[in-house]
This record gives structure tokens, sequence and C-alpha cells, in this order.
């Protein structure tokens, strides 16, 4: 009887992850009404004017050739690596012709994009030929080549040396990230060709193979009488002992090439997870399909249990599965016992085995080893069938070890323990699915039709699988769907939804090794419409009322209006109270009857956490408020009169305002505008000069003033407050009174700019980072110089813009360079 194994390696991959630069993204979208395709930024303005009848997405460019035939690979399932280009701002779309147009933003390319890399290269074609660019444009590899041949494993242009494969004239070769030629284009074109693992590119020239190291030196060509290299599912980069073969006899070399193990046996020998013993066999005879007898050896060679044994699995853990001759009156039958390193016997059954005799799954980072009605798995748990047809679990330690509840349990069918989570298995019993610990309770208390099922056929096809990935799999009852969290052992959602997790079709299809999570959001379908949810909440943070491209365009909206900047987080903590102090914030973003501020809220926010907890200013003293009116202004800056009067001139006052400022076009004088004002009437803002009387009339030691707003005209975007208004006013400074000092944003005719990258205002920013960084330790002379240096530079690094935060004082204040915050 023929003896075969067939060894089945689960690969998932979890992680594609990329840093997010969102003004640069470009988002596909369908106009509903003429069905016609375009792009828009994050803010949804048009960059890729809709009058196009298709948009491409990413697929898998990288076909090769194979005996003269191309290999081609399937499309993307998952929408963020279909769309990375469009993510990193590139774009491609067809006109009505089908004829490509590539873009990079608005501005429209002369040659194709084919497609982008994993690793964010853009692959080009131009004049009939193909290159490389980098995700900002600068070229990487020059169109002289007959194709970029991306890595068919993760689909990177450049592999973990450095070095890209490229085809010209039908041979293959590799260049570097500089174009420079590493290896000339003179080897064969296979797509097995110029594999990497063990620290060498194994190449074939001629048909004949050859090792080059990573810089392409040939190291050694190998002839049928000298030792390879043996392929296989056990590869792995990270052994320390590598399988190698020789006139039909397997060895070991080191990472070195120096041989450890001697060719000692007929079948591979593989140290699992770099453990203490492998599986040899001797005596076998290849041709009559002899496998010989099993046992195994240690890290150096030697037998430290006999080869007595029928078939021997690789050891997970503590223990191994071997099979002893199979039973004289049933060809089908064979003795199995489960041993430990020292070769004694822990457990013996007998199973019938039809066709392939064991399937070895590594799954999730978890091991089993399965027949068809017994299963090992690598944290010590062993399950087997019933004479009547159910399956239990035992502990191979032995009963008594504190898991009887499990034991006495028995199920219609179970997966192995540790195959989804260490310490639990997915059972199955009267049509429903649920999950038990050792101790043999239902983590979820809650049953299913189906949930994270993983079926092997007899030839180890994965049949269907409901998996996000290791920590979330799906449910399902009543052909809905819902989402559960493993590590937590919970329910994130109920079985509500038509998809969860599924980019493409009307069914949910096989989730199985695509990777659907991203920022912790997975698209669901409820009622033919599309949504997100979050993981962590079960919230749906995107409601489902869109299709799948709209819906993928609110989520990246939602993660922009909610992301944070480093100065939102790990704010200083002061150990004692500045109860002394006072602070009245007025952060004016949302205007009735003007464009909105951008990120205007943002700062008066974390300011108002900067003055709570950095400058240690008690919660009481705080007056702050979002989108003020000219009343609400009024009534705040009466407050700090009043608190001022009650506790005496050794107290301290801070007033901050983000909003609009407005000038007065006859006289040039500044008003501060509230959401309901306008900026053609300056009777409706608050004048600088009475908001700086105001303050400067207080009975207070210092009265410090931030003002991030401009008084030019112009607002944050940039754009001028008054339609009609085109020229840029340049406002006259008003001169604080009292005691006050007066931190500005601008000056003249400049604007107060944002920072859309740390979303708040580019004067606030610099601001807060060096109460940040000094925990607020610092006089109004080093915070002055720090933030106009910053703000210059970043404004004209950013925006290729001025602006200039500047200081004005009154005549009392002379030494308010040494004045300090606390």
């Amino acid at each position: 009887m023929k003896k075969a194994i067939c060894i089945i390696v689960l690969l998932m991959n979890f992680i594609f992850s990329y840093s997010q630069d969102f003004n640069k993204m470009l988002f596909p979208l369908c106009d509903q009404s003429s069905k016609l395709w375009g792009c828009v930024d994050i803010k949804g303005n048009t960059v890729i004017p809709f009058k196009y009848k298709d948009l491409w997405g990413r697929t898998f460019f990288s076909s090769q050739l194979e005996d003269g035939s191309w290999f081609e690979r399937s499309a993307y399932i998952d929408e963020e690596e279909r769309f990375l280009p469009y993510t990193l701002g590139w774009g491609w779309v067809a006109d009505e012709n089908k004829n490509t147009i590539s873009y990079y933003g608005k501005q429209i390319l002369s040659y194709e994009i084919k497609d982008i890399s994993s690793d964010k290269y853009i692959i080009i074609k131009q004049n009939g030929k193909f290159g490389a660019l980098d995700s900002i444009g600068n070229n990487v590899i020059p169109c002289v080549y007959d194709y970029i041949i991306l890595n068919h494993e993760n689909m990177k242009l450049f592999h973990d040396e450095g070095l890209a494969d490229v085809l010209k004239n039908n041979k293959m070769g590799c260049v570097d990230k500089n174009g420079k030629i590493v290896i000339p284009c003179i080897y064969d074109n296979n797509i097995l060709n110029l594999g990497r693992y063990d620290g060498v590119i194994h190449a074939q020239k001629d048909d004949e193979k050859v090792m080059l190291d990573m810089k392409g030196h040939v190291i050694s060509t190998k002839t049928p009488t000298e030792w390879v290299i043996c392929p296989g599912a056990e590869e792995n980069d990270s052994r320390e002992l590598i399988c190698v073969e020789k006139n039909g006899k397997h060895g070991c070399i080191d990472k070195n090439g120096k041989l450890v193990i001697p060719f000692i046996s007929d079948t591979h020998i593989f140290f699992n997870n770099n453990g203490n013993y492998a599986a040899i066999s001797q005596g076998g005879n290849r041709e009559k399909n002899d496998l010989g007898k099993f046992g195994y050896i240690n890290r150096k060679g030697e037998i430290v249990i006999p080869c007595k044994y029928y078939l021997a699995s690789k050891f997970l853990g503590e223990y191994a599965i071997v099979e002893t001759p199979e039973n004289p009156s049933n060809n089908y039958g064979y003795n199995l016992e489960i041993i430990d390193e020292k070769g004694d016997s822990k457990y013996r059954t007998y199973v019938e085995i039809y066709g392939y005799h064991y399937f070895e799954t590594d799954f999730l980072n978890e091991q089993s080893i399965s027949y068809d009605t017994f299963s090992l798995s690598s944290n010590g748990f062993f399950c087997e069938k019933r004479k009547d047809g159910g399956f239990f679990f035992k502990y191979v330690k032995g009963y008594g070890s504190g898991y009887e509840d499990l034991e006495n349990q028995v199920f219609d069918k179970l997966s192995d323990f540790g195959e989804f989570k260490e310490g639990l298995a997915l059972v199955e019993k009267n049509g429903l699915k649920w999950f038990v610990n050792k101790y043999g309770k239902n983590i979820l208390y809650d049953k299913f039709d189906d949930i994270g099922t993983i079926s092997i056929d007899a030839v180890g096809n994965v049949q269907k699988t409901l998996v996000l990935n290791k920590r979330f799999l799906i449910s399902k009852k009543n052909d809905l769907y819902g989402i559960v969290d493993l590590e937590r052992e919970k329910v994130v959602t109920q079985c509500i939804y038509e998809t969860v997790g599924r980019y493409m079709g009307e069914e949910l299809g096989d989730t199985y090794g695509q990777n659907l999570i991203h920022h912790n959001m997975v698209k669901v379908k409820r009622n033919g419409k599309y949504g997100y949810v979050n993981l962590d909440t079960g919230e749906e943070v995107i409601p489902c009322e869109y299709n799948s491209t709209t819906a993928r365009f609110k989520k990246y909206q939602y993660l922009y209006n909610n992301q944070k900047s480093n100065i939102d987080e790990n704010i200083p903590v002061c150990k004692t109270s500045n109860n002394k102090c006072y602070a009245v914030i007025i952060a004016n973003e949302k205007y009735t009857r003007e464009q909105n501020v951008p990120y205007a809220m943002n700062d008066g926010k974390t300011f108002s956490e900067y003055c709570k907890k950095t400058l240690g200013i008690p919660t009481d003293n705080i007056h702050y408020a979002e989108n003020a009116t000219l009343n609400d202004i009024k009534y705040h800056l009466a407050w700090l009169k009043n608190q001022t009067k009650l506790n005496g001139d050794d107290t301290k006052v801070i007033f901050y305002y983000a909003g609009h400022g407005i000038p007065n076009e006859s006289d040039r004088t500044s008003y501060i505008l509230p959401i309901d004002g306008f900026s053609f009437d300056t009777n409706t803002g608050y004048s600088l000069k009475d908001l700086y009387n105001e303050l400067g009339n207080l009975p207070a030691k210092n009265i410090i003033a931030f003002i991030d707003a401009c008084f030019s005209g112009a607002q944050r975007n940039e754009q001028a407050n008054a339609e009609a208004r085109r020229v840029a006013i340049k406002a006259k400074p008003d001169t604080p009174t009292g005691k006050l000092v007066v931190f500005s944003a601008s000056q003249g005719d400049e604007s107060a700019l944002p920072y859309d990258k740390e979303r708040h205002g580019m004067f606030t920013y610099y601001l807060l980072k060096k109460l940040q960084e000094t925990s607020g330790n610092t006089s109004l002379g080093e915070l002055t110089d720090y933030v106009k240096a910053e703000v210059s530079k970043q404004a004209f690094k950013d925006k290729n813009k001025t602006q200039t935060p500047s200081v004005y004082n009154s005549s009392e204040l002379e030494d308010w360079r040494n004045i300090t915050l606390k």
C-alpha cells in the first residue's frame, strides 16, 4: 500500500500597513446620476473630473512565463490593497474607448501606470518599456525593461536584500534601488527562478542551476552528484538547520553551508520550530515507494528514538504521533501512539485510514496533526472519535488534570485545541457550533449555525472559512453574519449583516488569507448598503447607508476627522495647583455666515487641556467656549473681571482666541469675529482695541493673550473672508495697555495658517509643542523665540508662505520675556 503524507501549511497575511497622508489621497467614486467615474480628495473636492467610463483598481500585475505560458494571478479582494495607488495619490482611469489615462494628483501623466507594488513603488510603462518610480514620483528603475517582476508571494518590488527582478530579452536579472544592474539579465525566464531562501539566490541559466550571493556573485553550480537544498512546505528562512539531499539521502547544513547532520535519512529532516528532535526514516526503497521505518534524531544527528515506526510525525511541543504496522486483518487500519521525547508511549489507539495518512496544520501559530478520527494539538490535548460516532477531548498527561468537565462532554465535530486561540476549541453538536475552553465552558455564552470554520478535504483543500484574522472570527445565524472577538472572548456584533469583511461580490465568500481589517474597522453590509464597524466597540461608525466605494471614502473622512496630533497625547501633568491663575479660551470654528475655521475647536480643546494638566489651572478657573457669539465673548470677559477683583492683584490671567479676525478697511483696525458676525460689518465684531483695554484694565499681576487669527481679511485656508475682497489688508497693530502682553499668530497682511498634518493652527501647534517639551516650565521669551522660528520655517516648508508670530507688550511690562505661565 502506498504511504503518503499531505502537509498543509495554512498561512494568513494579517498586516498590510502603511502610513497615511490624508491630504495626498485620492478616492475613486462613481457619480450616481451620470454613472461616470472620478476622484475626490479627503475633503470631497473633485481632483480627477467625473467624466470617465471606468476606473482601474489594482490587480496582480506580476504575470510570469512558465513553460511558454503566462502565469496569471487572481485579483485583490481586499479593497485597501486594490486601491493602494489612490491612497498614495496615484490613479488611472479609462475613457470611452477604454484608453488608459494615468494621474498623479491632478496631473495627467505622459506614461501609463501599470500597477503598484506592496512596498509602494509605482510600476510604469513608457514607449513600450517598463520601469518604476517611488511613491512621490522619483525615478527608481528606468523604463528600459520588457517587464518588471514582482515577488509572486507578497507582491513587493524589492526583496529583503534590496534587489528587484527585471526581464530583458526574455532573460531575468536584478537591479538595486538606484536602478543599477547587480545581476545581469542572463538567467532563464521561469516563475521559480531567482528564488531567495537560506541567504542565497537560486538561479537557473540554460537549464543549469546556479547559486548566487546577494551581490550577484556566483557561489557554485551544482551537479546532480552534489547536495541540493530540499524544497517543500517546511522551508523556513528562520531555520538553524537546513535539509539537503544527496543521491537520495538527506542530511542538514547550517546557515554557513557546513554539513552538520550526515546523509542518514531517506526522507526530509525538519526540526519543527527549531525544536530538539526531527523524524527520519531508514531502510526505504524509492523504486518500490517504500519509505522505510521512522525514528527520531537530535540536533547532532544522533538517533534518540530508534527507527521502528511505520510513520512518524514531527514533535508538537512535548509529543508526537507514530504509526505502528497495520493490523493484518485490515489493510486500512493503523495503530497510533502518542509518544514523548523519550519515546515512551502515552496513549494508544486504532484508526482506519483511507488515502492520505494525516494532515499537519499550521494555523494562527498553533499546530496540530489530524487523522480522520484522531488529532493531537501542540498544547498537549488530543481528540478522538468514539465507536458510537461522537468526539471527545483528553489531555495527554491524563485524567485528573482539572479538565474533567471537558473530557466528559461528547461532540458531533470539533477542531483541535489552539487552532483559533490557545486554550479554545471549536465544537459542534446538533448542527450548532460554539467555543469551549479547557474546562468545557462555552466562552461566548451563545451558539451559532457557523463560526470560524476551517474544513479540510481529503487532499487538504480549505473548503470554507469565516476568519477575519487570528483575533476576529465571523459568526453566522439565519443566513446573517456577525463578529466575534476571541482575544476578549466576546461577541462584537450580533448576526445582523449580509456580509462582513468582503469587498467583492454579493455573497460572503471565502475571507481566508485576506486582510480585511483596516484601522480596526471592517466593512459590513446591511439592507443592501455598506458601512463600517469598529471592532473594539462594535459600533457602526460608518452607518450602512452607502455603496461600497462611497462607504470607504466615508471611512477615511471619519479617520481624518478623528485623527490626533502628537500634542493631543502625552500631555505633561503638573503636580502643583496654579489656583491664582484664570483662563478664558474661545474657539470659533463653525460660523453661521462665514466659512469655517479649520481646526479651531481642536486648538481650543487641546489648549484647555494644557491649561488644566500642564499649567495646573483648576477646572473652575477656566472658562472654555466653543463657537462663541458676541454676547458670549462679553460674558466671559465679564467673568474674568469679577474673578480678578475678588482674588486680588497677585492673580494671573490667560486669554486665548482661535477663529476669524477681520480688518476695518477704512482705518485698518482689527476685530475678532464672533460666529454670528459678518466679515463685511465690523460692528458685528469685537475690536482688538476694546479687548486689549478690557484685559489691560484687569487688576492682575500679568495678563497673557494668545491670538491665533489673522486680521488681513484672509482665512486659515488662505481665502478672503468676503468673496469680493481679493487683496489682503495690512492691519494696524493695536497697543496693549496695563500689564498685558499679546502673542499674535501673524503680523501685517500675513495669514494665520493651518498645520493640516497635525490638525491644528500652525501657531497653536508650536505653542503647545513647546509647553509639551518643557512641561510648561518656560518663559515667554523662550516660548516666543521657539514659536517664531518654528512657525516661520514650517509655514514656508508646508505652504510656501510667510507667517511671523509677533509679540506686543504694554509699557508696564518691559520685562515680559521673564514671565512664566506657571
